[in-house]
């Protein structure tokens, strides 16, 4: 069924993560009835690291243990799941400053919650949507720009919490395919064959109603109460987030495991089929690690994690602060450069100078090289490594900008022959970028070089207290 289930041979027209997740969580579960729960454990850990919505499934988890097996086998299924996600987020804290698993959150709660998602009514893409302009600077730290998703998202969930009713009924209809057409949109962006999926989504209502009855009438075994409790996790966590039918694969192949465990008693075969539990248990009653092999093998795993991080902190603080040396060397110059086409002055109607291909470039390599340094080098060069490069992005747009309306006056001014207005050039600025977003700054602004020489001072400050190389 599974090989043949539409929804799942959909899944493979482009190179994602749910095959492998989902061999991780078949894995999982057979590892836990059968009772091995540190083995368990580590694919488990396995498992958070493939599929950024699985972060909260170990501990949903942790609490079948202990209504199985008990207190102390969900001690060790958590604390073996700890270490082996540690070392991930231990990487993650020195190369993006964050000690997290992911950085998606605050775009899939953004996506979702945001006041502009709500204007639109449903999914919005924050990369790309001119209403989060004002933060895209911050992708370079991606930790910085997921908090600030996520604070847009909850501040509007806070104002708007009956959103969230909105946001469950319309992921609802999708995620059951209650109305024609509500997925196209999904399909269409996952690389899915729209046709294909029309023609066979009839399986879809029959395998899910038959799967569901099947898990449910063999409740009492520990596979169907795993998958149950798998098929209700990440439905819960797509329906109150996003639910695209990609995202639906682990409810998909439980409802087809269900199918068989349906058949399995309508044959009258529930023993062969290994989901209706028998009168007699045959899984052994325990197959933990001894205590003495848990407690070599846990503080193995610390220790080595501990020294490996503390030697991985040093040298990635010294790449770190060679890279700054190495990028202040070849462009910390820069902003100076682009600081001496300041004030802009347009006499007689001639046509100012305006910053060259090259000297944008070169500080957009320099405001990048910044970012990615400025979360990795050591804390007390962070805060003017940060701060550099903010300097350097406010710079290297301003000077765009200036080009821009400079070019659009120049070329609008050529065919009827009236001469270059620089005053013209602000005014079109304010009509247009500045009525649409009021944050950005007046062209006074940007005409007289404050953004540049502010990124040429912090430069250079930077300059001083790490120095360059070439």
């Amino acid at each position: 069924i599974v090989i043949c289930y539409p929804p799942l041979i959909a899944n493979d027209t482009t190179l994602l993560t749910e095959p492998l997740s989902l061999v991780l969580m078949l894995i999982l579960v057979l590892l836990l009835v059968d009772r091995r729960v540190e083995f368990a454990a580590l694919a488990s850990g396995l498992l958070v690291l493939t599929r950024p919505s699985a972060q909260a499934f170990a501990v949903v988890l942790a609490a079948w243990i202990v209504w199985r097996f008990g207190w102390k086998s969900a001690l060790r299924y958590i604390a073996l799941v700890i270490l082996v996600i540690a070392p991930w987020v231990v990487r993650n804290w020195l190369m993006v400053g964050e000690p997290a698993i992911v950085t998606s959150n605050g775009f899939n709660l953004a996506a979702i919650y945001s006041a502009q998602a709500e204007q639109a009514h449903g999914f919005v893409d924050p990369v790309f949507n001119d209403a989060f302009g004002q933060q895209r600077y911050l992708h370079y730290d991606e930790a910085d720009w997921d908090r600030v998703l996520q604070n847009i998202a909850l501040d509007h969930l806070h104002q708007h919490p009956s959103y969230v009713l909105q946001v469950v009924r319309s992921n609802t209809a999708g995620w059951f395919e209650l109305g024609p057409g509500r997925n196209l949109s999904g399909e269409l962006l996952d690389g899915r064959n729209r046709d294909f999926r029309n023609d066979t989504i009839f399986l879809f209502y029959f395998v899910t109603l038959a799967g569901f009855s099947g898990l449910i009438l063999s409740v009492r075994s520990r596979v169907s109460q795993l998958l149950l409790i798998t098929a209700g996790y990440f439905t819960t966590f797509s329906l109150l987030t996003v639910a695209p039918p990609r995202l639906r694969a682990p409810f998909d192949i439980a409802m087809c495991i269900g199918v068989g465990a349906l058949a399995g008693r309508l044959g009258r075969r529930s023993r062969s089929a290994g989901l209706v539990k028998p009168k007699h248990d045959p899984s052994p009653t325990n197959r933990a690690w001894p205590a003495r092999t848990f407690v070599v093998v846990v503080a193995i795993a610390s220790i080595g994690l501990v020294g490996g991080t503390l030697a991985a902190r040093t040298r990635v603080q010294n790449d770190a602060r060679h890279s700054v040396q190495k990028a202040l060397g070849r462009y910390g110059r820069t902003p100076s450069r682009l600081s001496a086409f300041f004030p802009v002055r347009a006499t007689n109607g001639a046509v100012p100078r305006t910053p060259s291909r090259e000297i944008l470039d070169q500080m957009q390599h320099l405001e990048a090289a910044l970012w990615r340094a400025s979360v990795q080098v050591p804390q007390a060069e962070s805060a003017a490594t940060r701060h550099a490069a903010i300097d350097v992005n406010r710079a290297e747009t301003e000077a765009a900008m200036l080009g821009l309306y400079v070019a659009y006056k120049v070329i609008h001014s050529s065919p009827s022959g009236t001469p270059f207005d620089l005053e013209k050039v602000a005014q079109n600025y304010e009509r247009t970028s500045r009525r649409q977003n009021p944050e950005l700054p007046p062209p006074v602004k940007w005409l007289d070089g404050v953004a540049a020489r502010d990124a040429a001072r912090s430069v250079g400050r930077l300059r001083s207290s790490v120095g360059s190389s070439k």
